[in-house]
C-alpha cells in the first residue's frame, strides 16, 4: 500500500502536495474545509480543491457527513512525507494554527451557548481585536451546539497534542474549559473526563491556580456519572484548596456549588450547608446568575432532606430570577427540580406543569441531558394509577434516546424501566 500512496502522492501538484503533508500533522481524524484552511493557510475555495484533487487520488475520501478522512493507511504515509519534506518550524506552526483555530472556535461556542454570565477563567480569544464570531444569528445557540458536537473529537485530539507539546499550555487549559459547554449539555462522560483532566495538568503547568480549580472542580462532575466517587473527590478537594487560595468569591461559589453535588446523595444536609455558602459567596461577588444556580441547587438538596415546603420558596425564586436573565437552560433545570418539591407538598397539577414547562424549556435550548432527567421524572408522574401509561411510555422512550446518544450511564437503568411499562 506504502508504494500505491507514493504513486499517488508523486502525481500531485506542489500545492496539492503540500496539504497532504500537512494533514498527516493534524492531530485529528477528520477536516472540513475550516481545518483545511487552518492547516495550509489557503483561502476557502483553493482549500476546496485541494481537498477535491485529494479524494480524487484517492489519499482522501468524503465521508456522508461532508468531512474528509484519510484512506486506509495514507495517513501514516502523509505524516512520514511531512517528517521528511518540512521544516521543524513548520511542522510546529501547524499544530500552533490547529490549536488557534479550536481555541477560537469553541471560545466562541461557549459563549454562543452558555451565554455571557457563565463564570470563565480563560475565554480570550472572543476579545481579541477583530475576532469574528462565526455563530451570530437567529439560531446562534443551536448552530454553536452543533459545531461542539460535529468538532468534539477532533478538538479532544488537538487539546491532547497540545498538552503533549509542553509549550502551549495557556492556550490548551483555555479549550478545555471552553469545550465543557458541550458536556454541561450533553452528557459524553468519559469525553468530559479526559478534555477536563487535560484542561487541569494544562493549567498546572500554566501556574494558573483558578484555571486548575475549575476545571477539576469540573472533572467531579463526569467523575461522579461513572461512579468514580473516590477520584472526584480527590479532586474537590485540590479544587477547593486552589479555589481558596485565589480569594475569587464567585470562583470559590462555583466550587462549593459542585462539592455540595458531591455530597447530595449520601448526605443531603452537608450538601445543603455547601449550597449554601455557595448562595453567599455569588451575593457577596454580586452574581445574579450564580446566586440563582446555587438557590436551584439549594432547593434539591431540601428537597433530597424531605423539606419540600422549605424548598418551594427557593426554587420559586430561582426560577424568577433566571427567567429575568433570560437563561432558559438554567430555568429549566430549576423548574425540574421545583416539580419535585411540588410533588412533595402535594401540589401534583402544579408539579406535572413544572415538569411540562421543564422539558418544553430545554429541548428548546437543546439542553438534552436534563432534558432526560425532566422527562424521566414526569412519565414517573404519568405512569401513577388512573395516569396515561401511553404518554409515559412515550416520554421514557424519548429519554432513553437522548441518555444513549450522550453516553449517560442511565440509559441501561431507563431501558429496563421502558421494558416494564
Amino acid at each position: 500500500m506504502t508504494a500505491v500512496f507514493t504513486a499517488a502522492y508523486e502525481g500531485l501538484t506542489a500545492e496539492q502536495a503540500r496539504l497532504y503533508r500537512l494533514l498527516g500533522l493534524y492531530p485529528g481524524h477528520s477536516v472540513d474545509i475550516g481545518q483545511a484552511v487552518c492547516v495550509a493557510g489557503a483561502d476557502p475555495e483553493t482549500a476546496q480543491e485541494l481537498l477535491y484533487a485529494l479524494e480524487d487520488a484517492e489519499l482522501l475520501e468524503e465521508g456522508e457527513d461532508g468531512r474528509y478522512r484519510f484512506l486506509g493507511e495514507a495517513r501514516d504515509h502523509a505524516r512520514a512525507q511531512a517528517l521528511h519534506v518540512e521544516s521543524e518550524a513548520e511542522r510546529e506552526a501547524v499544530l500552533e494554527r490547529c490549536v488557534d483555530y479550536y481555541v477560537t472556535g469553541a471560545a466562541f461556542a461557549d459563549l454562543a451557548v452558555m451565554g455571557e454570565r457563565r463564570l470563565r477563567v480563560g475565554g480570550e480569544a472572543v476579545r481579541r481585536p477583530g475576532a469574528y464570531d462565526p455563530f451570530e444569528g437567529p439560531d446562534r445557540r443551536g448552530h454553536a451546539l452543533g459545531w461542539l458536537i460535529v468538532e468534539r473529537l477532533d478538538a479532544l485530539a488537538v487539546l491532547r497534542a497540545a498538552v503533549e507539546h509542553g509549550g502551549m499550555a495557556h492556550d490548551a487549559w483555555q479549550l478545555a474549559e471552553s469545550l465543557t459547554a458541550l458536556h454541561l449539555n450533553h452528557r459524553l462522560p468519559e469525553e468530559w473526563v479526559s478534555c477536563c483532566a487535560l484542561g487541569a495538568e494544562a493549567a498546572a503547568a500554566d501556574e494558573n491556580p483558578a484555571a486548575e480549580a475549575r476545571l477539576r472542580a469540573l472533572l467531579s462532575r463526569p467523575l461522579l456519572d461513572l461512579g468514580e466517587e473516590e477520584r472526584a473527590r480527590a479532586e474537590l478537594d485540590r479544587a477547593r484548596e486552589l479555589a481558596d487560595a485565589t480569594g475569587d468569591a464567585r470562583l470559590r461559589a462555583f466550587v462549593l456549588g459542585l462539592d455540595g453535588r458531591y455530597w447530595q446523595a449520601s448526605d443531603p444536609d452537608r450538601a445543603c450547608a455547601a449550597y449554601e455558602s455557595s448562595l453567599a459567596l455569588n451575593e457577596q461577588a454580586g452574581d445574579a446568575r450564580g446566586a440563582a444556580l446555587s438557590r436551584t441547587f439549594l432547593g434539591w438538596g431540601l428537597c433530597a432532606a424531605g423539606q419540600y415546603e422549605k424548598a418551594v420558596p427557593e426554587l420559586r425564586a430561582a426560577e424568577e430570577a433566571l427567567r429575568g436573565l433570560e437563561d432558559p437552560r438554567g430555568m429549566g433545570r430549576t423548574l425540574a427540580v421545583l416539580g419535585r418539591a411540588l410533588e412533595g407538598v402535594g401540589a401534583h397539577e402544579d408539579a406535572v406543569r413544572a415538569y411540562e414547562d421543564a422539558v418544553n424549556a430545554l429541548r428548546e435550548c437543546q439542553a438534552t441531558h436534563y432534558e432526560a432527567e425532566a422527562l424521566e421524572a414526569l412519565a414517573a408522574w404519568t405512569a401513577g394509577p388512573g395516569e396515561d401509561e401511553d404518554a409515559a411510555r412515550v416520554q421514557l422512550a424519548r429519554a432513553l434516546e437522548l441518555d444513549e446518544e450522550g453516553g449517560s450511564p442511565r440509559a441501561d437503568f431507563l431501558r429496563e424501566l421502558l421494558a416494564e411499562h
